[in-house]
C-alpha cells in the first residue's frame, strides 16, 4: 500500500529542511549573516595570511564558505543558481589549483571568475535591498554589503591587471607572493573606494 497524506492547509505539513533553508536565505535576515561573513573574511581572516601555510589554508576555506553563502543567496532563481554554481565551482577549483601549483594564468582566471560571481551576487543583493517593503536594519546592512563587495570586485580587477602586466602597481614596501599582493590590492581598493587617500601604492 502507498499512503498519501494530503495537507488541507499550508501550515498542516512540516516543511522540508531544504525548503526552510531556501526561504530563510530569501529573507532580509540573511543579508546580516552574509555581511558578517564578508567582514570576517576581508578584515580579520585575510590579514592572517602572512602567519604561514596554515593561515593560507584557512583563508582558502573561508573564501569557499563565502562562495557557498553567496550561492545560497543566488539560489532563489533556477537560472541564476546554475550560473552562480558554475562560477563558484570554477573559482574554488582554480583557487585550489593555484595553491598547489602557482601560475599567473591561474590567478588571472580566478580573478575573472570571482569578478563575474561577485557581480551576479551584487546584482541580486541590490535588487533585494531596494525592493518594495519596509526599510529595516537588515536592508541597511545589505546596502553596506553591496558596498564592500564592490571593493572586492575592484580588488580582483586590480589583481587581474597586475597579473597581465606585472609592475602596474608600485608599493613602497614590496613583498613577494600573490597572497601579499591580494592584501595590498584589497587595501588599495578600499582606500580608493572610501576616499581615505593613499601614497604608498
Amino acid at each position: 500500500f502507498t499512503v498519501r497524506v494530503v495537507c488541507r492547509r499550508r501550515g498542516d505539513c512540516p516543511m522540508r529542511p531544504a525548503k526552510r533553508l531556501k526561504e530563510f536565505w530569501a529573507q532580509d535576515e540573511s543579508l546580516t549573516i552574509l555581511l558578517a561573513a564578508v567582514v570576517l573574511l576581508v578584515f580579520f581572516i585575510q590579514p592572517l595570511v602572512d602567519v604561514g601555510w596554515l593561515a593560507k589554508f584557512f583563508t582558502a576555506i573561508s573564501g569557499s564558505l563565502l562562495l557557498a553563502a553567496g550561492m545560497l543567496v543566488v539560489a532563489t532563481r533556477p537560472v541564476l543558481t546554475i550560473v552562480g554554481a558554475i562560477l563558484a565551482i570554477l573559482s574554488f577549483l582554480i583557487d585550489v589549483a593555484h595553491l598547489v601549483a602557482p601560475a599567473p594564468w591561474l590567478l588571472a582566471s580566478r580573478s575573472v571568475c570571482f569578478i563575474l560571481f561577485l557581480g551576479l551576487l551584487n546584482g541580486i543583493l541590490m535588487n533585494r535591498v531596494v525592493r518594495d517593503g519596509p526599510v529595516n536594519r537588515h536592508r541597511i546592512q545589505g546596502a553596506i554589503l553591496v558596498y564592500l563587495i564592490l571593493g572586492l570586485m575592484w580588488s580582483q580587477s586590480y589583481q587581474f591587471l597586475e597579473t597581465l602586466n606585472p609592475g602596474s602597481f608600485t608599493s613602497s614596501n614590496p613583498a613577494p607572493g600573490s597572497e601579499d599582493l591580494t592584501l595590498k590590492l584589497n587595501y588599495f581598493s578600499f582606500a580608493t573606494l572610501t576616499t581615505v587617500g593613499y601614497g604608498d601604492i
